[in-house]
């Protein structure tokens, strides 16, 4: 029986088809199907749509514009060196942590209440951002009521504006303590360098004096040397020429011992002399390092600038929320979708329920 089919004519002559090649059944979708049941519900959409735009240009028209009010504004500086930028009372980033973690609040709140009893402070609606490449802070708040979003900022930058006044002012007090008391050491070290010139000049003329001394000891000396010589020398040497000898030699040994005296103070002034000129020297050096710190602190007086508001808090003219066209277009868009996909629920259900 098997040698019969696989011998089988008609089996040779139509070999079975492969896998791949076997026909097979496939959903398919029909477009004019669906055409169909989008056009005979065109009313339903259409009115669904209409409604869900009605109802969201309601909602969206009912609700009040929302003005955003800025001011740009930077903390005093301390100082300002060239190619290294300037130094804040306190960093742009650190105060505008304090502000986005709500220091001033409370602060805020309790003033504005006064104010407006019936409008709310929100800490939401304030911005802080820092200007790339900029030493500046800008601050907004977003606000139904202009005149109140104002109030806002121009509370918080008074706010800002003492406490950095209070940091200036008590740097410039140190400064200013600095340049008094560096004044009196000024003073001070005047008065010793006067002193030790003063001491100098008395000493170089005391110098001057035994200087001149010793020469008129050595011409002595000398002549005392002479007349021991030729009393010694003389043909009519007597006992008086002898003693007229030992009491030249004797001279000539006090004047030696007097001038060795004259020449050891002489050192003694010139090393005392040397030791009040590297004095002199080195409160010179002090007074031009006083007066240096004096200059710097000067500067640094002139270099604080106070806190300062480079653009003055105003508000935008433009409304920035809500923005109801895009709103009212992503509301029909949406109720495209929905009402396509309503219909189609619908058609495939109603019949089932039939």
């Amino acid at each position: 029986m098997t040698s019969e089919t696989n011998n089988d004519p008609q089996r040779l002559m139509n070999p079975m088809p492969s896998f791949h090649a076997m026909p097979y059944t496939e959903d398919e979708i029909d477009l004019k199907e669906l055409f169909a049941i989008l056009w005979g519900r065109k009313k339903f959409i259409g009115v669904g749509v209409f409604l869900c735009v009605l109802v969201t240009s309601t909602i969206v028209f009912s609700i009040p514009n929302v003005y955003r009010v800025r001011a740009l504004v930077r903390p005093g500086i301390v100082s300002q060196v060239p190619g290294r930028g300037a130094t804040f009372t306190q960093p742009l980033v650190g105060l505008k942590g304090r502000i986005d973690a709500g220091e001033f609040t409370a602060k805020l709140i309790e003033n504005l209440k006064k104010k407006y009893p019936n409008l709310l402070y929100s800490p939401d609606s304030l911005e802080v951002f820092i200007p790339k490449n900029s030493n500046a802070l800008r601050v907004s708040y977003d606000s139904p009521d202009q005149e109140f979003g104002k109030s806002v900022l121009e509370l918080l930058i008074s706010a800002l504006h003492d406490e950095d006044d209070e940091t200036v002012s008590s740097i410039v007090k140190d400064l200013r303590y600095s340049i008094e008391s560096n004044g009196k050491k000024m003073i001070e070290y005047g008065n010793q360098q006067k002193n030790i010139a003063s001491r100098i000049v008395d000493l170089e003329n005391l110098e001057k004096n035994i200087i001149k001394e010793v020469f008129s000891l050595s011409i002595e000396r000398k002549n005392y040397i002479a007349e021991s010589i030729k009393n010694l020398t003389d043909v009519k040497s007597s006992n008086g020429n002898i003693e007229n000898a030992l009491f030249h030699n004797s001279l000539v040994i006090q004047n030696r011992q007097y001038f060795l005296d004259l020449k050891r103070e002489q050192r003694t002034i010139g090393a005392e002399i040397g030791l009040l000129e590297d004095r002199l020297l080195h409160k010179y050096n002090l007074v031009k390092e006083v007066q240096l710190s004096i200059d710097e602190d000067r500067q640094a007086i002139q270099n604080i600038k106070n806190f300062n508001e480079i653009a003055p808090v105003m508000a935008d003219n433009e409304h920035v929320s809500p923005n109801r066209k895009l709103i009212i277009l992503m509301s029909f868009v949406c109720g495209i979708f929905v009402m396509i996909l309503s219909a189609f629920i619908v058609e495939y259900v109603r019949p089932r329920k039939e």
